[in-house]
C-alpha cells in the first residue's frame, strides 16, 4: 500500500474516533432535543440553521477556502505570518458585513420561511451568531492550512460537549424560547477554542491594519465566487425548508430534518474532517495534472470504502437509530432516511473531484457546478415530495447525485484533465449496486 493510502487511512482511523466520539455526544444533544422541544421545535431549529448557513454563506467573502489555497502553496515563515494577518483583516471585515446584512435581512428571511407568526427578532437576534461564524471561518483556514488537524478535532469535541450541557438546562426551563440563546452560546464557544489554538499557530498582531486590506483584495476576488457558491448552496437548503413549512408544518420541516441529519449531516461530518488534510494536500500539488488525478482517486476509494459499511448498517438498524437518536415521533421518516443514505454514497465519490476546482484557483467552475446542483436538487426534492411524500425526498436526493456525479466526471476530465480510476469507479457501481439491492430485499 502506497504512502498515500496510509496517511488517508491514518487519518479516517484518527478522526473517524473522534466523529465516534461526537456522534455519541451528538446522540445526546439529539435526543434532548426531540425529546424537550419535539418535532415542531426540530423544525425551527433547522430553519434557524439554514438561514444563519445562508446569511454566512453570502457574507463571508469566501475566506475560508481562498485562504486556505493562498496559505498551503507558502512555505517561507514571514510570507505566512503576512498572509495570517491579512486573512484576520478581512474575517473581522466579513463579521461585520454578516452582522448588517442579517439586521436587514431579516424581515424578508421572516417572510420567505413563515406562513404564520413574526420570526424577525429572532433572525436580528442571530447577527451575532453570522459574525462568529466568519472570524471561525478564517482562523479555521489558518489551522486547515498549517495541518493542525487535531486541534480541529479537539475543537469539534469540546464544541459538542458544551453544546449538550448547554442545550439541557436551557431546553428544559424555555423551551422554543431557547433555541436561538443556545445557538449563540455553542457558537460563542467553538469560537472561543479555535482562537485558542489559532493565537497559538500565530499570535495575534494589529498593526498594519490598512495595508493588510489593500493586499488582501485579490484573495477576496478569489473568494467571492465560492461566496456566489456559498449562497447557492446554502439557498437551495433554505428553500426546501421553507417550502416544507409552507406546504406542511414545523413538524414536517422536523422531521426530514432528522432524516437529514442521519443520512447526511452525520456521515458528512467525517468528510468535512477529513477535508482539513486533503484540501490542503492537494492544493500542494495543483499544479501537476498526474499528481492531482492520483491525489483525488486514493480520497475518493478510501472514502467509498470506509463509507459503505457505514452507511450500509445505519441503513438496516435505521428502526432502531432513529428512536434512539430522536425519539418515536420521527420514525415515519425511516423510509426516506433509508433511500437519502444510497445518496450519500454516491456523494462520497463526487465531492473529492470537486475539490480539484477549489485547489486550481477555478472559483467560476466551483461556482457552475454549485449552479448545476443546486438546480438539480430544487427539481428533484420538489417533484419527489409533491408524488411521494417525504420518501420522494430520498429518491429526489439519489437523483439529483447520479446526475451530478456523471456530470462532474465527464466535466472535470476535460476541464482539468482528471481520469477516474477504474478501481475507484468500480468500487462506486459495486456500492450502488449493493446498497440498492439491501433496501430493495432486506430493508423495505
Amino acid at each position: 500500500m502506497s504512502t498515500q493510502y496510509k496517511n488517508i487511512l491514518k487519518y479516517v482511523g484518527f478522526f473517524g474516533s473522534i466523529q465516534g466520539l461526537n456522534l455519541l455526544v451528538g446522540l445526546v444533544r439529539s435526543k434532548i432535543v426531540a425529546i424537550l422541544l419535539g418535532p415542531g421545535g426540530m423544525g425551527l431549529l433547522s430553519l434557524f440553521n439554514t438561514a444563519i448557513q445562508l446569511l454566512n454563506s453570502g457574507t463571508n467573502l469566501g475566506i475560508g477556502i481562498s485562504g486556505v489555497k493562498e496559505l498551503s502553496e507558502l512555505e517561507d515563515h514571514k510570507e505566512k505570518e503576512r498572509k495570517v494577518a491579512i486573512i484576520r483583516t478581512w474575517s473581522l471585515i466579513a463579521a461585520a458585513i454578516g452582522f448588517v446584512a442579517t439586521v436587514m435581512a431579516a424581515p424578508l428571511i421572516d417572510k420567505f420561511s413563515f406562513s404564520w407568526g413574526q420570526h424577525t427578532l429572532h433572525y436580528i437576534a442571530l447577527a451575532p451568531v453570522v459574525s462568529l461564524m466568519a472570524i471561525i471561518g478564517g482562523e479555521a483556514a489558518i489551522l486547515k492550512a498549517e495541518r493542525k488537524l487535531r486541534n480541529l478535532a479537539i475543537i469539534q469535541v469540546i464544541t459538542m460537549t458544551v453544546s449538550v450541557i448547554i442545550s439541557l438546562p436551557v431546553y428544559y426551563f424555555f423551551g422554543q424560547s431557547g433555541i436561538v440563546p443556545v445557538i449563540f452560546l455553542t457558537m460563542l464557544t467553538t469560537t472561543i477554542a479555535t482562537l485558542r489554538y489559532s493565537y497559538r499557530c500565530y499570535p495575534l498582531r494589529l498593526s498594519g491594519i490598512r495595508k493588510h486590506i489593500q493586499e488582501g483584495k485579490p484573495m477576496v476576488r478569489l473568494g467571492l465566487s465560492f461566496v456566489l457558491a456559498g449562497i447557492v448552496g446554502s439557498g437551495v437548503e433554505m428553500y426546501i425548508r421553507s417550502f416544507l413549512n409552507m406546504q406542511g408544518d414545523l413538524e414536517m420541516v422536523g422531521l426530514y430534518f432528522a432524516g437529514f441529519s442521519i443520512a447526511i449531516t452525520y456521515p458528512s461530518a467525517l468528510l468535512n474532517s477529513l477535508e482539513n488534510d486533503y484540501f490542503a494536500r492537494l492544493s500542494s500539488v495543483n499544479n501537476d495534472t498526474a499528481a492531482v488525478s492520483r491525489t483525488v482517486n486514493a480520497q475518493v476509494e478510501v472514502l467509498l470504502m470506509v463509507m459503505f459499511p457505514v452507511l450500509a448498517l445505519l441503513m438496516i438498524a435505521m428502526p432502531v437509530v432513529m428512536p434512539l437518536l430522536f425519539s418515536s415521533k420521527f420514525c415515519d421518516v425511516i423510509p426516506m432516511t433509508q433511500v437519502t443514505l444510497v445518496a450519500m454514497f454516491i456523494r462520497s465519490a463526487s465531492l473529492p473531484v470537486e475539490y480539484i476546482s477549489l485547489a486550481r484557483g477555478g472559483a467560476k467552475t466551483f461556482l457552475l457546478i454549485e449552479i448545476i446542483s443546486g438546480i438539480i436538487t430544487m427539481i428533484s426534492l420538489t417533484v419527489g415530495f409533491l408524488n411521494f411524500g417525504l420518501w420522494g425526498m430520498g429518491a429526489g436526493w439519489v437523483v439529483s447525485y447520479s446526475l451530478l456525479i456523471v456530470f462532474v466526471l465527464i466535466f472535470f476530465r476535460y476541464r482539468w484533465k482528471y481520469l477516474v480510476s477504474a478501481r475507484a469507479l468500480a468500487m462506486l457501481v459495486a456500492g450502488i449496486v449493493l446498497l440498492a439491492t439491501l433496501y430493495v430485499f432486506i430493508v423495505k
